[in-house]
């Protein structure tokens, strides 16, 4: 087990674990800033745009833990080609930022982006558990 982990590298998910976490951090610090300048430090004062700021965050914090281990068990375990993770990482990325900008954004940002986001990164969670689970059953031994 030892050797595995000194040899495992897995640079596609560190790509888009770092990308995630940048926005991440950009959702986080919008709510301190207006936290920190509207008030109040906690909940959320029935001020919706706070609500809807904490939301984007948090529903990225949700999703994005489960997404990075399905993610990163297929790359250790080779179940998809590189170029399948990046189109599967890239249309993450691009689901979670429409899903945050129109929550953050709700009178600039068209409504069908929080639902066509909501619904790609739901299709890629089935698709990633669901490929995790093949990728299982087709190793020699299980």
């Amino acid at each position: 087990m030892a050797a595995l982990l000194e040899t495992t590298s897995l640079p596609v998910t560190a790509l888009y674990a770092g990308i995630l976490s940048i926005l991440f951090a950009y959702l986080a610090v919008r709510v301190g800033l207006t936290r920190a300048n509207n008030g109040p430090m906690h909940g959320d004062g029935g001020k919706q745009d706070i609500v809807r700021k904490a939301r984007a965050q948090g529903n990225l914090a949700e999703y994005l833990p489960v997404f990075l281990i399905l993610f990163s068990l297929l790359e250790i375990n080779k179940g998809l080609s590189v170029y399948t993770l990046h189109l599967v990482g890239a249309l993450f990325v691009a689901a979670r930022v429409a899903h945050a900008a129109q929550l953050s954004f709700p009178d600039s940002v068209p409504q069908p982006c929080r639902k066509y986001g909501f619904l790609t990164t739901a299709g890629l969670l089935a698709f990633l558990g669901l490929w995790n689970l093949i990728s299982y059953t087709s190793t020699p031994g299980h």
